[in-house]
Parts: C-alpha cells; structure tokens; sequence
C-alpha cells in the first residue's frame, strides 16, 4: 500500500458541498499524480472531472450539465489550491501534491536541466541528413587540395671552429631527474657572460663535422631555506551509536503493547488496536473501496454496465426472491468458485449493487452474500402493517424495559427458549430483544435493514426463509416469516426452542414436544371477527401460566378487537385487559401480573419489565398493592369501556 505520511490540511473555500467536492478532487489529482514531485503542477480537464464523478453518483448526481456547474464553481472558489486555465474553449484546473496552485506550467520549469546548471548558452545536438554529411565531407576536401600540407626543412648544422674543436662537449644533455621538493631560492641566479669567437680561417679542404658539445653552464644556488610541509593532525572519529530499537509502543491510553513479544502472542493480545489503527487510514484514502470488511483498490475493481446490472435484476425477478452473489455469478456469468480470479470477482459484484441502492438491498451475512430488489414478494403475511409492527416493538429498544436474557450455552452454541405470545403467534413474528441479539446476526453493511435467516425445522424436515428487520429511527426490531410453522405445529403458550449453527445466518428451530392433548384455547374467528375459544389438539409442551383457556379469561369470549386508534394508546390496552383478567372489587379491577401478561399480549407485544413501568409510572388508574409482589389495582375514570 502506498501510503503519504504527513501530509498538511488542505483548507477549502465555498461551501460545504463545494468543499467536499473540491476536497475529492484534489485527492483525485493527488493519486493520478502520486510519483510526481511535490511541487510539480498536476493538470485535469473539467470534462473528465465530470465525467468521473457523474459515473460514481457523486453526492447523488448522475446529470453531466448539473455536475460540470458544480465542479467549476467549487475549484474556482479555492483559488489558492486550483489554477483554472482555459484554452481552445476547454477548460483545465491545475494543483499540486502539497495543494498550492501551480503558478508555472509544467514545460517551462528547467532548473534542473543540464543546460542551466552546466552551460547556459548550450546548443541542442542537432544530427545531420545524409546530405548534409556528404557536403560537409566534399567542402573539407577541397579545402584539404587547396592547402596541402608544408613539412618543415631542416636546419643545416653550424661549421665547427677552433675553439670549438679546441673543447669538445657533449651533444645533448641527459635530462636529470627532479627533486621530490624542488628548493625555493632566495637570491635571483647571475646572468651567464656572452664570450664573442673570432672567425676561423675558411679550409681549404672540407672537414668532416665533429660532435658539438653544447657548454651548460650550473648556476650555483644561493641559500636555499626548505620550508617543512607538515601533515594535519588525524582526529579518530567518534563512534556513532545505532538508535536503540522501539521495545514498547503505546496504542490506546493505558495500553502499552511489548514488540518484543512473539508476532502471534502480538497479535492475540492487540491485534485490534492494530487493526483499527489501520481500518482509520485506509478508510480514509479515496483509493481503496470497501464491502463487508474487505478492501480493493477501487481502479482494480471490476465495473458492470447498465445492461449488466438490468439483467441481474430480471434474474432476481424470475427466481421470486432473494438469491446469493455466487447464484448470480453461476448462473449468468458462468463463474465458479474454484476459479482463481473468483474471490476479487465476487467483490466487485457486491460492491457494484451496494453501489445502485435504487435498484438492490443487500440482505446477507458475512457467510452468505444475499441480494433482493424491489418487486420481489415479501417475506412473511402478518396480521399488522410493518410499520406498525416495528412500532410495537419500540421498547425493545430501551434495556430497562426488556425481560432478562433467556439464552444458554456458549457464543456460537447459544440456545434460545421462548415461550410464545398471542401476538406472536398471530402475526408469526419474534421480538429481536436482548436475547435475540446475542443469537442472530449483526448487520455487516451500515446501511444494512434486513437479513435473510434459513430456520431448519428438524422435526419436520422443513426449511423456512425468515427476515430479521433490524431497529431502525423510532422502531424495534423483531423477525417476521414463521407463521406457517407456529399455525401448523404450536398454539400460544409453547415453549419454542432456537439454536444456532456454523454459519451466522442459518438455525434450527423446533418445538418442546409434550403428549397429545385436546384444549380450549382462544382464537380469532376471522369470519365472525370475534375472539372465541375452540377446540383444538396438540402434541407441543405448554406453560399453562400463559395458555389462553377460558377458565381463566372467559370474558373475553365473544369480543372484537381494538380499533387500531385504541391498539396504539398503551392505557386503553391495559385497561382492557384488566377488564378482561382482572377480579373485580367494586368499581375497581385487581390482578396478578402473571395473570395479566398473556392477555395484554393479544393486541399488542409486551415485556414485563415494560408493564411493571407503564403500570408504575403515575397514571391515577393503575395502583400498586403493597402487600403482594407484582399485584395491581386499576379503576376505571368514569364507567367502563363497554
């Protein structure tokens, strides 16, 4: 990873869209620019800075003209880091690496040629044409024809006279060999005397010429003072000492990591620290993508066109609901997993449809990478809109309302058991409370809403497709999509058991099985749109404390439901179902708050934690009994509701 260290903030001018969009493009010029100097002037068209960022949605904008205003606007406005030229009608900005605008275009910069640092006045080599070279060559022959060469004469030798002959010398001198230190006279040396030879007599017969001795007269030196060359002190230099290697480094306050522990012991114990530490930088570098935790360089990363993307949503369309990025890239790209360019194909994929959020929800886990679009059926028929489903389950939101954690086990092997309500029941939904939280999986995108969940129903041999809608704005969670199962194989008040498996989004699920029994219990007549208690046979386990049976709630034989202006207000629920569970004591209603949980769940969804607040929390219909745990006084404002 390449990977600038230091770098120095770049303050924008305009406002804040324009200075996110000037902030990404110069981190665009500063990556296409990343090898050059820092202070070497890094030039884009505005063409192609539309073009870029209106085929990346930038800000949601996909209009060239809209997109071409912009940009202009925004660079022109921080005049300090971009230099806006135009020529021939095209208009380009200008920065550099350190973000100052470039104020000399990049051809005219030579400080560092050979011409200014060596020889300004310099000639570029120009290589002659053939011809050139032949009329070079014929002009330098006619030059040579037209001066030839002159070879000097030589001298003739002197005659020798009598004194000459008189005292012979040596010819040539032998030339001696210097001192290593040639001594410095002090006095100049005397100038040698001019001795005048008077002519001889001419012969009369020619004479052979004798060898002439040339007189080198020695010039005696006067005192000669030699001046010593003494050679500098050596200093020994100091020994230079190696930095003493970094041992501890300090990741987080309070936390100080040993480097010299072994790499995996390293890891272990501060692996996260690290790799914060490194999610931070490179989230924050516009060259690197991301999808569920894996990183790609975003130019490395496969692209898919228009068409591409139309039919992988016709194919999501004709299977009739969500299907995985390896179902995709089998069935329409002919893609194995065992191909070795699989792995940065799948990502490529994912991070193409993460990208057109119009057209596809990414509803999958770490495990299994599951795409659905809209059109497709949704998952589950409940009673309520989900809308007003999630709305219901707001409290699950708060942890002071929210009954204790009913898991068992172990992280991977945790164990849900759940005893079902008349809401749940009816609508085929569960509460993703504290307990589901910890069972099924966290959301892997940001922007995630849903998962899609497989329940293995392994008394059965049945798979169901369920979705976990997770809490969003002023809505709880809750899973929708098992209302075939709990119809077939329960009744309120079974006792339902969930387990986790190897992979985050697939679970078994089955039921606490009991003997064959026949019971009253209640239901809604749909065709008489009344509750009523009918007789039905089942094999599942039961807690009679929460069993429906008219022993213990008959007047609610017979009765409509809430209008759903009614079902929203918790007070009116409530009272309802103290009317319905509760012992009346004169003109007031007196009940347990085991007795009262299973019939305030009928309309709507309930903790006990949750009623204990609405029953404690200071409206003058609802009193609390002293003398006995959980029991409660309510007294109607005026008569009844009925």
């Amino acid at each position: 990873m390449v990977q600038q260290l230091n770098q120095q903030t770049i303050e924008f001018e305009g406002t804040d869209q324009e200075q996110a969009v000037a902030g990404e493009i110069f981190n665009l010029m500063r990556m296409f620019g990343f090898s050059y100097a820092a202070n070497r002037p890094i030039r884009q068209t505005l063409p192609n800075l539309v073009q870029y960022l209106s085929e990346h949605k930038f800000q949601g904008i996909e209009n060239a003209e809209e997109m071409t205003g912009l940009v202009d606007k925004a660079l022109t406005a921080s005049p300090k880091v971009f230099r806006r030229e135009e020529e021939n009608g095209i208009v380009a900005f200008v920065t550099t690496k350190v973000g100052i605008a470039a104020v000399i275009p990049s051809e005219q910069v030579d400080h560092h040629s050979f011409r200014t640092r060596l020889y300004a006045d310099a000639k570029p080599v120009v290589t002659p044409t053939p011809a050139e070279q032949a009329a070079q060559q014929q002009a330098s022959n006619r030059a040579a024809e037209a001066n030839p060469l002159q070879l000097p004469t030589a001298a003739p030798l002197p005659l020798p006279t009598a004194a000459s002959a008189a005292r012979p010398v040596a010819a040539t001198v032998a030339p001696t060999t210097p001192a290593k230190a040639a001594p410095v006279p002090t006095a100049a040396p005397k100038k040698p005397e001019t001795v005048a030879v008077p002519a001889a007599a001419k012969p009369t017969t020619p004479m052979r010429p004798a060898e002439v001795e040339v007189a080198v007269e020695v010039v005696e030196a006067a005192s000669v003072v030699a001046t010593p060359i003494s050679e500098p002190e050596r200093v020994a230099p100091e020994p230079v000492t190696a930095p003493e290697a970094v041992r501890e480094l300090e990741l987080a306050p309070d936390v100080v990591a040993d480097l010299s522990l072994p790499t995996n012991q390293l890891l272990s114990e501060y692996g996260s620290y690290f790799r914060s530490s490194l999610l931070k930088g490179i989230a924050s570098d516009s060259r690197f993508v991301n999808f569920a935790n894996e990183w790609y360089l975003e130019e490395m990363t496969g692209r898919y066109s228009k068409g591409d993307l139309r039919r992988i949503r016709e194919y999501i369309l004709e299977v009739g609901g969500p299907v995985t990025d390896a179902d995709i890239l089998a069935d329409l790209y002919n893609k194995r997993t065992n191909e070795g360019d699989y792995t940065p194909t799948r990502f490529a994929l994912d991070y193409r449809l993460a990208k057109e959020k119009k057209d596809f929800e990414f509803v999958g886990t770490v495990d299994e990478r599951i795409w659905t679009t809209a059109g497709v059926p949704a998952i589950g028929a409940t009673r309520h809109k989900a809308a007003e489903i999630g709305t219901d389950y707001k409290y699950l939101e708060d942890p002071n309302l929210v009954d204790s954690n009913e898991l068992k086990g172990e992280p991977g092997k945790y164990t849900w058991e759940h005893i079902l309500t008349f809401y749940e029941y009816e609508n085929g939904v569960l509460p993703y409370d504290v307990s589901a939280k910890a069972l099924f999986p966290k959301l892997l995108q940001e922007d995630q809403k849903s998962v899609i969940l497989r329940f293995e129903a392994t008394q059965l041999g049945v798979v169901y497709n369920a979705e976990l809608r997770y809490p969003s704005g002023n809505r709880g969670g809750w899973i929708v999509g098992l209302e075939s199962f709990f119809s077939d194989n329960l009744v309120p008040g079974a006792i339902l058991v969930v387990r986790q498996t190897n992979r985050t989004n697939q679970f078994t699920i089955e039921y606490k099985q009991g003997e064959e029994q026949e019971a009253r219990l209640l239901f809604w007549d749909e065709r008489r749109q009344k509750f009523v208690f009918r007789p039905i046979i089942f094999a599942c386990a039961i807690n009679k404390e929460e069993a429906l049976t008219p022993d213990r709630y008959s007047r609610i034989d017979g009765q409509k439901r809430l209008e759903e202006s009614e079902r929203k207000r918790t007070d009116f629920v409530l009272a309802n179902a103290f009317e319905y569970a509760g012992q009346k004591q004169g003109d007031t209603y007196y009940t347990l708050l085991d007795d009262l949980y299973p019939i305030a769940n009928i309309e709507r969804p309930f903790s006990r934690n949750y009623l204990r607040s609405l029953l404690t929390s200071g409206n003058n219909q609802f009193r609390v009994d002293e003398t006995t745990p959980d029991a409660f006084f309510y007294k109607p404002a005026g008569q009844g509701r009925r």
